[in-house]
């Protein structure tokens, strides 16, 4: 088995970055930011998300999966790769089905969502990249996200 190695060292500011990220991301990018959305459905939660979620192993869950790209004179440059998780009271109640290529930031941070829970995951733990996981509470629903945070990505800026 192949050792990970990161590329150079962690992206802390990012890792840290408090508050909405695409907010972060979109004051980095020289462009417009864009998010793709790479599929979204239902899928069935592994037993640390069951956990987090406050689910039973196995549970359904509504799974979104995209990735937040700077569009700039005429390239893309993909920055995140991110996966939202949520019950499917959640997936109803906040409406994550009919987000489209809207952020998940703008119903979060919007919305008065809090924080739980950050855990910072270096690569092999997460794959090949830096990553961040954050549990947050919105309307009494619990979201887990994943951001992984991808080579093209500038240095974080307030």
């Amino acid at each position: 088995m192949l050792a990970v190695r990161p590329r150079s060292r962690p992206p802390l500011a990012w890792l840290r970055a408090p508050g909405s990220l695409t907010r972060h991301l979109a004051r980095v990018c020289p462009g417009r930011l864009v998010v793709e959305v790479l599929g979204e459905g239902w899928a069935e939660a592994d037993p640390a998300s069951a956990r987090l979620l406050g689910l039973r192993i196995g549970a359904r869950v509504w799974r979104r999966e995209v990735r937040l790209s700077c569009r700039h004179a005429g390239a893309w440059t993909p920055y995140v790769h991110a996966i939202t998780l949520g019950s499917p009271a959640a997936q109803r109640r906040l409406g994550l089905a009919r987000l489209g290529r809207r952020p998940l930031g703008s119903l979060l941070f919007r919305g008065g969502a809090r924080r739980l829970e950050l855990a910072v995951l270096p690569p092999g733990r997460s794959g090949p990249r830096w990553a961040r996981r954050s549990l947050f509470l919105l309307r009494g629903h619990r979201l887990l996200v994943w951001e992984a945070f991808l080579d093209g990505l500038p240095p974080f800026r307030r």
